[in-house]
């Protein structure tokens, strides 16, 4: 699971990187055309799927018991 997230969390910020230099290149206005990117499906899989992840690895670091 943790291969996973590395390459989710590497496919999404590829996603928004992509949609920033998109803007940039098409000098349009950043603050509406970047919302864009709230509808790349490989956005919204991505980031579902590391925002179950990150808390639950959280929870189990923190609830572990010490030795």
């Amino acid at each position: 699971m943790d291969a996973l997230a590395a390459i989710l969390l590497f496919v999404t910020f590829v996603s928004i990187a992509s949609a920033i230099a998109r803007t940039m290149l098409r000098d349009t206005v950043f603050m509406t055309e970047i919302h864009a990117v709230l509808l790349n499906p490989v956005f919204i899989i991505g980031g579902a799927y590391l925002a179950i992840y990150t808390p639950a690895r959280m929870a189990i670091n923190v609830l572990r018991p010490s030795s």
